[in-house]
């Protein structure tokens, strides 16, 4: 479920910074990089609160999420970062080749 929401915000964040391109309200440049750090910023605060949960248990003892679970929160992260790394490709490929409204 967690995938398909990210996935979801992806798509909407590629299609308003194609858009930003297209109307000539950004730069080619500009709109690789801002679609690369918004789409990298919700892996790396997954990220941040998976090591928070893991961090908790190691310190009181106390497990928060099962160790099963918390294997499988990494092939999440992972997937995260592979759909940014593809995504931020694709989008550098068809924004290069579009044409800017002038």
């Amino acid at each position: 479920m967690i995938i398909l929401i990210y996935l979801a915000f992806v798509i909407a964040i590629f299609c308003w910074q194609l858009k930003l391109v297209k109307t000539g309200k950004s730069t080619k440049g500009k709109a690789i990089w801002l679609n690369l750090a918004c789409t990298i910023a919700p892996t790396i605060l997954y990220g941040v609160v998976f090591l928070a949960l893991v961090g908790i248990e190691e310190l009181t003892d106390t497990a928060i999420i099962g160790e099963g679970y918390a294997r499988t929160l990494l092939f999440v992260i992972i997937g995260g970062v592979a759909v940014t790394l593809l995504s931020t490709l694709i989008f550098s490929l068809v924004v290069i080749f579009i044409k800017q409204k002038e």
